[in-house]
């Protein structure tokens, strides 16, 4: 059976779990929010681009926020950077002077990405 690509994109942008950090201290404040998810990317820009060196595209979240407690929750519609951030070795422990404790999907084994 074959899939169409845009069955695919379909699927990727409709269904992928959101990717959840908790931070401490708590970011209250978008501004400290913005300067921590940038810096954030540039901790893992490196590898990530090493271990897909095919990318070109931007390295970003689609769009994130901040919850109310103070933590960060992420969207990508981009299974490969989706796929990197369900390993928490992919992650810096600390960003800013943040600790950053990654959430796994718990759901990611639902999913099924073809490649």
């Amino acid at each position: 059976m074959q899939v169409s690509q845009q069955s695919l994109d379909f699927a990727a942008e409709n269904h992928l779990p959101s990717i959840q950090i908790e931070l401490e201290p708590k970011v209250k404040q978008q501004p400290e929010g913005v300067k921590l998810v940038n810096e954030f990317f540039k901790h893992v820009e490196t590898k990530f681009r090493g271990d897909n060196n095919n990318r070109s595209k931007l390295l970003a979240f689609d769009y994130w926020y901040l919850e109310k407690q103070g933590d960060l929750i992420c969207f990508t519609k981009d299974v490969d950077l989706f796929v990197y951030f369900c390993n928490k070795d992919n992650y810096p422990d600390k960003v800013l002077n943040i600790n950053l404790k990654p959430i796994l999907p718990n759901a990611f084994h639902h999913n099924i990405l073809l490649c």
